[in-house]
């Protein structure tokens, strides 16, 4: 009920989807708002005392709104679905937990497909461009591993990848703060090394499971005990009945 100022992603999206006059105009009771405190708490602590997400940027209203809630979201590696009717805010971040289902082999329905990262997919040093205040509000970067703070972690990378550098330069430009650009560029590294992917079809049990939920699978074939995916799609099978 109140106005303030803020440099919280989850807020600052927040207030973007619901204003009426530069925003999207969106309802407030269409929004799922546990989700976004949710996310903000994520945003508020990097574990050392300072902020992991922050984000200082200037929006055209020129622009298409999408591009705008895009831009907003780069700022903490966050995404916007739509679940249940609400439109619901999702960060990645480190998980700990049980799951929000645990598929079991009686719950997979014919084989499971499981793909390997490639070396088409995997980085070994992620570049991130960001504001810096520091530099006159110009336009710097900062590079996850790199061959100096990172020495041991860039030279491991680039050893187990035949010494081919992979690279990769994200635009992350409504962040204003060095050590939060350079979580960003990490975060985009260590994902794409370890970028294991399943799909599989599932019984109804499963339907309560929503994109962004941390599930676990426990399999024979490749050995697996409640090991953590992270869903990324969903899609509904329209079974034949036989007449």
């Amino acid at each position: 009920g109140t106005t303030k100022s803020s440099s919280d992603p989850a807020w600052i999206l927040y207030d973007y989807l619901i204003n009426p006059r530069y925003g999207c105009s969106i309802p407030e009771d269409e929004i799922d708002i546990t989700s976004f405190a949710t996310a903000s708490g994520i945003c508020a602590d990097n574990g050392v005392g300072g902020r992991k997400h922050s984000c200082n940027i200037i929006l055209d209203t020129v622009q298409p709104t999408l591009t705008n809630v895009k831009r907003i979201l780069v700022t903490c590696n966050g995404r916007l679905h739509w679940i249940n009717g609400l439109y619901t805010m999702k960060i990645d971040t480190v998980y700990a937990g049980t799951g929000e289902f645990n598929f079991l082999e009686k719950h997979i329905i014919g084989g499971i497909s499981i793909v390997g990262d490639s070396i088409g997919s995997r980085l070994n040093q992620v570049t991130a461009k960001f504001i810096n205040p520091d530099n006159k509000w110009k336009s710097d970067e900062v590079r996850y591993p790199d061959s100096y703070n990172d020495k041991t972690v860039y030279d491991a990378f680039l050893s187990a990848d035949n010494d081919v550098q992979l690279t990769k330069t994200i635009n992350v430009g409504g962040v204003t703060d060095l050590n939060e650009a350079r979580f960003l560029a990490k975060q985009a590294c260590l994902r794409s090394r370890d970028s294991l992917r399943v799909s599989f079809n599932t019984t109804a049990e499963a339907i309560n499971v929503v994109i962004g939920d941390v599930v676990t699978i426990t399999h024979s074939t490749p050995g697996w005990t409640a090991k953590e995916f992270i869903v990324r799609a969903l899609s509904l099978n329209a079974d034949k009945k036989a007449s």
